[in-house]
C-alpha cells in the first residue's frame, strides 16, 4: 500500500521503489542493499563480505574448502 493521497513518500519508500525498478530492469544482476550502499553483481556470483580482512580470509577459506 502506498502513501495516502497528498502525503509524500518517505526516503525509504523511494529507495525501495528505485531498488525494485533497478532489479526489474536488470534481471540478470543481483542488486542489493549493502552496508549503507548497494552492490550489483551478475546473478550467481558469490559475494563475500566482512567487517575486517581476517573475517574475509576465513570466509574464503571455508568457501574454497567446500568445493
Amino acid at each position: 500500500m502506498g502513501p495516502a493521497e497528498g502525503v509524500p513518500a518517505t526516503a525509504d519508500e523511494v529507495a525501495d521503489r528505485q531498488l525494485k525498478s533497478a532489479q526489474e530492469t536488470f534481471p540478470d544482476w543481483e542488486i542489493r542493499p549493502l552496508f549503507g550502499g548497494y552492490v550489483a553483481v551478475p546473478k550467481g556470483t558469490p559475494v563475500i563480505t566482512s567487517v575486517d580482512v581476517d573475517g574475509m580470509v576465513m570466509k574464503i577459506y571455508k568457501r574454497e574448502a567446500g568445493r
